[in-house]
């Protein structure tokens, strides 16, 4: 049986593994922005003449608007606007605390997330993303267990949870423990991510 301090020890020793999954995604996010590999068209992801690599956008309200303007502008494959709504920014976290700064004097109900990523290339650019239900511009593959059943601890009072493969809500007689592995990262289209230069 465990006892309250061995399940205070696993809940902290899976927040750390968490911690870890979480900063080794940022790191294949930031590889995969710096590489800027090609679509399957032939074309860079980020490219001027698809209208998600704009120059002359520092990290001001002008240059927000400069990245904001992109978003919206930037065509669909049929090549009709994609119009997306600024939702996050990603910057080296040398910028982090100017990009804050910045984003306070937005509306609040406009003001996106700021997320620093430190495999950026410091100084060079910075990233404008779309909401990701709107418009994806990364996809991740992730590999997830397919035993709902948890890890059965005596003495625990039962969690519910929602199991997706039930379609319902499902009682489990112990520590439920969701294992997923992000088993790739990958480009899904120009639409919602404009990568921004600050000169």
């Amino acid at each position: 049986a465990m006892v309250g301090d061995e399940r205070q020890f696993l809940a902290a020793a899976m927040a750390a593994f968490l911690n870890v999954c979480a900063r080794n995604e940022l790191s294949r996010i930031a590889a995969l922005l710096t590489a800027n590999g090609n679509l399957q068209d032939g074309a860079a992801w980020m490219a001027s003449a698809a209208g998600n690599d704009v120059t002359g956008a520092p990290l001001t309200v002008a240059g927000l608007g400069v990245a904001m303007a992109a978003l919206r502008e930037t065509p669909t494959v049929a090549g009709e606007p994609c119009n997306a709504r600024l939702a996050a920014v990603a910057v080296h976290p040398d910028d982090e605390a100017a990009v804050l700064e910045v984003v306070q004097k937005l509306p609040q109900a406009r003001q996106p997330t700021v997320v620093a990523l430190p495999g950026l290339a410091a100084s060079t650019y910075w990233y404008a993303f779309g909401a990701p239900a709107q418009t994806p511009a990364i996809g991740r593959a992730t590999l997830r267990g397919s035993d709902p059943s948890g890890v059965a601890i005596s003495g625990l009072v039962p969690a519910s949870r929602y199991d997706p493969s039930a379609g319902e809500q499902v009682s489990y007689p112990g520590l439920y423990i969701d294992m997923a592995h992000t088993a790739g990262l990958a480009p899904l289209g120009r639409c919602g991510l404009v990568r921004c230069a600050k000169t």
